[in-house]
């Protein structure tokens, strides 16, 4: 009786998966680092909407909320002339786009505070 013989290579029946498991804030990273060319667009974003949605909607609310509110005002400043300034400095999108993101965090964060503490 003969046999048959393959030249194929053997396989092996086990199915190793490998998942590797990053951070959250890893992937926020890579996401950043991969937009590096649609530097103009963010650039525009800085420019557009931080003066006329996340500046305005948070200084009408805490001027509503509390008397004092020249400081939150100040505060809005720094951080959209931070934004411009790091544009203009030409930073990595590894450093605008977390800026870009913690200025709004803080500019919707901070009133939001104020309602649930006053």
């Amino acid at each position: 009786m003969a046999t048959i013989t393959s030249n194929y290579p053997k396989v092996n029946s086990r199915l190793e998966i490998k998942h590797s498991k990053k951070s959250l804030w890893v992937s926020y990273l890579e996401y950043a680092a991969s937009k590096d060319e649609e530097y103009v667009l963010s650039y525009l974003k800085v420019i557009m909407v931080i003066p006329t949605l996340t500046m305005v909607i948070p200084i009408i609310a805490m001027s509503m909320l509390t008397p004092n509110y020249i400081w939150f005002v100040a505060l809005a400043m720094l951080l959209f002339f931070a934004n411009v300034i790091a544009h203009i400095a030409q930073t990595k999108s590894i450093v605008h786009i977390p800026l870009y993101h913690a200025t709004n965090l803080v500019l919707f964060l901070i009133p939001v505070l104020t309602y649930l503490l006053t």
